[in-house]
Protein backbone atom coordinates (compact mmCIF):
# COMPACT_ATOMS: atom_id res chain seq x y z
CA UNK A 1 0.00 0.00 0.00
CA UNK A 2 1.17 3.55 -0.71
CA UNK A 3 2.57 4.98 2.52
CA UNK A 4 0.35 8.07 2.34
CA UNK A 5 -2.72 5.85 2.08
CA UNK A 6 -1.97 3.89 5.26
CA UNK A 7 -3.12 4.66 8.79
CA UNK A 8 0.08 3.67 10.55
CA UNK A 9 3.02 6.05 10.33
CA UNK A 10 5.53 5.24 7.56
CA UNK A 11 9.02 4.03 8.28
CA UNK A 12 11.99 6.36 8.34
CA UNK A 13 14.01 6.09 5.15
CA UNK A 14 10.96 5.40 2.97
CA UNK A 15 11.78 6.61 -0.54
CA UNK A 16 9.47 8.85 -2.56
CA UNK A 17 9.14 9.84 -6.19
CA UNK A 18 9.21 13.60 -5.61
CA UNK A 19 10.19 14.30 -9.23
CA UNK A 20 6.92 13.02 -10.71
CA UNK A 21 4.76 13.77 -7.68
CA UNK A 22 4.53 16.05 -4.68
CA UNK A 23 2.64 19.33 -4.64
CA UNK A 24 2.49 20.58 -1.11
CA UNK A 25 1.38 18.92 2.13
CA UNK A 26 -1.89 17.62 0.66
CA UNK A 27 -0.37 16.38 -2.59
CA UNK A 28 1.96 13.67 -1.38
CA UNK A 29 4.33 11.95 -3.82
CA UNK A 30 4.10 8.17 -4.39
CA UNK A 31 6.37 5.88 -2.44
CA UNK A 32 8.93 3.91 -4.42
CA UNK A 33 11.57 1.26 -3.90
CA UNK A 34 14.82 2.83 -2.72
CA UNK A 35 16.65 0.86 -5.40
CA UNK A 36 14.74 2.90 -8.01
CA UNK A 37 15.54 6.52 -8.93
CA UNK A 38 13.94 8.78 -6.35
CA UNK A 39 14.26 12.35 -5.12
CA UNK A 40 12.98 12.18 -1.56
CA UNK A 41 13.30 10.16 1.63
CA UNK A 42 11.37 10.38 4.89
CA UNK A 43 13.72 11.54 7.64
CA UNK A 44 11.22 12.16 10.44
CA UNK A 45 7.60 11.35 11.29
CA UNK A 46 5.78 13.53 13.78
CA UNK A 47 2.30 13.34 15.28
CA UNK A 48 -0.47 15.82 14.56
CA UNK A 49 -1.25 17.63 17.85
CA UNK A 50 -4.69 17.21 19.39
CA UNK A 51 -5.87 20.72 18.47
CA UNK A 52 -5.44 19.85 14.77
CA UNK A 53 -6.98 16.37 14.84
CA UNK A 54 -10.38 17.39 13.49
CA UNK A 55 -11.42 17.55 9.86
CA UNK A 56 -8.95 16.94 7.09
CA UNK A 57 -7.24 20.26 6.42
CA UNK A 58 -7.61 22.34 3.29
CA UNK A 59 -5.07 24.56 1.57
CA UNK A 60 -6.67 27.47 3.41
CA UNK A 61 -6.51 25.95 6.89
CA UNK A 62 -2.88 24.96 6.33
CA UNK A 63 -2.08 28.68 6.31
CA UNK A 64 -2.90 28.92 10.02
CA UNK A 65 -0.10 29.48 12.51
CA UNK A 66 -0.64 26.06 14.12
CA UNK A 67 -0.34 24.14 10.86
CA UNK A 68 2.54 26.28 9.61
CA UNK A 69 4.45 25.61 12.84
CA UNK A 70 3.92 21.87 12.49
CA UNK A 71 4.85 21.70 8.81
CA UNK A 72 7.61 24.27 8.61
CA UNK A 73 8.60 25.29 12.14
CA UNK A 74 11.67 24.26 14.10
CA UNK A 75 9.62 21.85 16.22
CA UNK A 76 8.04 20.25 13.15
CA UNK A 77 9.52 19.47 9.77
CA UNK A 78 11.40 22.73 9.37
CA UNK A 79 14.35 21.85 11.55
CA UNK A 80 17.45 22.76 9.55
CA UNK A 81 19.51 20.11 11.33
CA UNK A 82 17.22 17.35 10.07
CA UNK A 83 18.51 17.51 6.51
CA UNK A 84 22.14 17.82 7.57
CA UNK A 85 21.88 14.98 10.07
CA UNK A 86 20.09 12.64 7.68
CA UNK A 87 22.60 13.25 4.91
CA UNK A 88 25.54 13.10 7.32
CA UNK A 89 26.65 16.62 6.38
CA UNK A 90 28.85 19.04 8.27
CA UNK A 91 27.26 22.14 9.77
CA UNK A 92 29.00 24.37 7.23
CA UNK A 93 28.04 22.30 4.18
CA UNK A 94 25.80 23.86 1.54
CA UNK A 95 23.44 21.25 0.16
CA UNK A 96 21.47 20.59 -3.00
CA UNK A 97 18.65 19.44 -0.76
CA UNK A 98 15.66 20.92 1.01
CA UNK A 99 12.88 19.73 3.28
CA UNK A 100 9.17 19.23 2.71
CA UNK A 101 6.22 17.99 4.76
CA UNK A 102 3.37 15.74 3.62
CA UNK A 103 0.14 14.61 5.25
CA UNK A 104 -1.55 11.24 4.73
CA UNK A 105 -4.26 11.20 2.09
CA UNK A 106 -7.83 12.00 3.11
CA UNK A 107 -9.00 8.38 3.14
CA UNK A 108 -6.20 7.47 5.55
CA UNK A 109 -6.95 10.52 7.68
CA UNK A 110 -10.62 9.57 7.85
CA UNK A 111 -9.52 6.08 8.96
CA UNK A 112 -7.50 7.55 11.82
CA UNK A 113 -4.09 8.53 10.42
CA UNK A 114 -2.70 11.52 12.35
CA UNK A 115 0.92 11.88 11.32
CA UNK A 116 3.10 14.14 9.20
CA UNK A 117 6.04 12.85 7.17
CA UNK A 118 9.09 15.13 7.05
CA UNK A 119 11.00 14.57 3.83
CA UNK A 120 14.43 15.53 2.58
CA UNK A 121 14.34 16.24 -1.16
CA UNK A 122 17.20 16.47 -3.64
CA UNK A 123 16.95 19.76 -5.54
CA UNK A 124 19.17 21.37 -8.14
CA UNK A 125 17.48 24.69 -7.38
CA UNK A 126 14.57 26.04 -5.39
CA UNK A 127 12.16 25.10 -8.19
CA UNK A 128 13.91 22.10 -9.77
CA UNK A 129 13.50 18.74 -8.10
CA UNK A 130 15.71 15.93 -9.38
CA UNK A 131 16.44 12.31 -8.61
CA UNK A 132 19.16 11.89 -6.02
CA UNK A 133 22.44 10.24 -7.07
CA UNK A 134 21.52 7.26 -4.88
CA UNK A 135 20.43 6.58 -1.32
CA UNK A 136 20.37 9.91 0.51
CA UNK A 137 20.79 8.59 4.05
CA UNK A 138 24.41 9.27 5.02
CA UNK A 139 25.25 10.31 1.46
CA UNK A 140 27.63 13.08 2.56
CA UNK A 141 29.85 10.42 4.10
CA UNK A 142 30.04 8.41 0.87
CA UNK A 143 31.38 8.64 -2.67
CA UNK A 144 28.45 10.78 -3.90
CA UNK A 145 29.07 13.67 -1.49
CA UNK A 146 30.19 16.04 -4.26
CA UNK A 147 26.84 15.54 -6.00
CA UNK A 148 25.10 17.18 -3.03
CA UNK A 149 27.33 20.26 -2.87
CA UNK A 150 26.42 23.25 -5.09
CA UNK A 151 29.12 24.73 -7.30
CA UNK A 152 29.01 27.56 -9.84
CA UNK A 153 29.50 26.90 -13.53
CA UNK A 154 30.41 29.97 -15.53
CA UNK A 155 31.70 33.46 -14.78
CA UNK A 156 30.45 36.00 -12.29
CA UNK A 157 26.91 37.37 -12.73
CA UNK A 158 25.85 34.77 -15.35
CA UNK A 159 26.84 31.50 -13.66
CA UNK A 160 24.62 28.43 -13.22
CA UNK A 161 24.38 26.21 -10.14
CA UNK A 162 25.57 22.63 -10.72
CA UNK A 163 26.58 19.76 -8.44
CA UNK A 164 30.27 19.97 -7.56
CA UNK A 165 30.67 16.55 -9.19
CA UNK A 166 30.28 18.38 -12.52
CA UNK A 167 32.81 20.78 -14.09
CA UNK A 168 32.65 24.25 -12.54
CA UNK A 169 34.55 27.49 -12.00
CA UNK A 170 33.87 28.15 -8.32
CA UNK A 171 32.79 26.45 -5.11
CA UNK A 172 30.86 28.82 -2.83
CA UNK A 173 31.42 28.64 0.90
CA UNK A 174 28.07 30.17 1.77
CA UNK A 175 29.84 33.17 3.32
CA UNK A 176 29.90 36.69 1.96
CA UNK A 177 31.29 40.17 2.54
CA UNK A 178 29.03 43.23 2.68
CA UNK A 179 30.56 46.69 2.37
CA UNK A 180 29.04 50.13 2.78
CA UNK A 181 26.53 51.35 0.22
CA UNK A 182 28.36 53.71 -2.10
CA UNK A 183 31.60 51.74 -2.06
CA UNK A 184 33.26 51.68 -5.50
CA UNK A 185 32.57 48.61 -7.61
CA UNK A 186 35.67 46.34 -7.41
CA UNK A 187 35.89 45.77 -11.14
CA UNK A 188 39.61 44.95 -11.34
CA UNK A 189 41.81 42.41 -9.51
CA UNK A 190 43.55 45.08 -7.43
CA UNK A 191 40.34 46.55 -6.04
CA UNK A 192 38.85 43.12 -5.31
CA UNK A 193 41.96 41.87 -3.51
CA UNK A 194 40.90 43.15 -0.04
CA UNK A 195 37.60 41.28 -0.42
CA UNK A 196 39.44 38.08 -1.39
CA UNK A 197 41.71 38.42 1.62
CA UNK A 198 38.70 38.94 3.88
CA UNK A 199 37.11 35.80 2.42
CA UNK A 200 40.25 33.82 3.25
CA UNK A 201 39.14 33.11 6.82
CA UNK A 202 35.70 32.09 5.63
CA UNK A 203 37.24 29.63 3.16
CA UNK A 204 39.45 28.13 5.88
CA UNK A 205 36.41 27.69 8.13
CA UNK A 206 34.46 26.05 5.30
CA UNK A 207 37.31 23.64 4.55
CA UNK A 208 38.17 23.12 8.23
CA UNK A 209 41.78 23.68 7.28
CA UNK A 210 44.14 25.48 4.94
CA UNK A 211 43.37 25.94 1.27
CA UNK A 212 44.92 23.05 -0.73
CA UNK A 213 47.73 23.77 -3.15
CA UNK A 214 46.42 24.89 -6.52
CA UNK A 215 43.37 26.63 -5.08
CA UNK A 216 42.72 30.10 -3.70
CA UNK A 217 40.06 32.14 -1.93
CA UNK A 218 38.12 34.38 -4.27
CA UNK A 219 34.94 36.37 -4.66
CA UNK A 220 32.02 36.39 -7.06
CA UNK A 221 30.50 39.81 -7.57
CA UNK A 222 26.99 40.86 -8.61
CA UNK A 223 26.38 43.25 -11.47
CA UNK A 224 27.53 46.80 -10.97
CA UNK A 225 23.88 47.89 -10.80
CA UNK A 226 23.09 45.38 -8.03
CA UNK A 227 26.29 46.33 -6.20
CA UNK A 228 25.10 49.93 -6.04
CA UNK A 229 22.07 48.96 -3.94
CA UNK A 230 23.57 46.01 -2.05
CA UNK A 231 27.39 45.77 -2.19
CA UNK A 232 27.82 42.08 -1.43
CA UNK A 233 30.63 39.75 -2.53
CA UNK A 234 30.18 35.97 -2.20
CA UNK A 235 33.17 34.02 -0.92
CA UNK A 236 34.26 31.17 -3.20
CA UNK A 237 37.15 28.79 -3.79
CA UNK A 238 38.78 28.96 -7.21
CA UNK A 239 41.48 27.12 -9.08
CA UNK A 240 44.49 29.40 -8.65
CA UNK A 241 45.25 29.12 -12.38
CA UNK A 242 41.72 29.96 -13.43
CA UNK A 243 40.95 26.47 -14.72
CA UNK A 244 37.60 24.72 -14.56
CA UNK A 245 37.65 21.90 -11.98
CA UNK A 246 35.53 18.87 -11.05
CA UNK A 247 34.88 17.72 -7.50
CA UNK A 248 34.66 19.57 -4.20
CA UNK A 249 37.72 21.20 -2.66
CA UNK A 250 36.52 19.79 0.67
CA UNK A 251 37.71 16.37 -0.51
CA UNK A 252 40.82 17.59 -2.34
Amino acid sequence: MEVFEQVQAPALGTCLDTVRGGSGPLGAPPSIACSDPHGGEIDKVTEVPSQLEGDYPTDETLDSDAWSSLLYGDDGCGEDWLTNTYLGARNQDNLLADYAAYLPKKAAWDAGARWVACVVEYRLSVFEEANAPGLMAGAMQGPDADSYRPCWFGPQIVFDVVPCSQPHEAEPTGGYIVTEVGAPYPADPLSSQPLEEECGNDVIAYLEGEVPEGFAAGVYLPSEQDWASFPKADCVILDSGGARTTGSVVDA
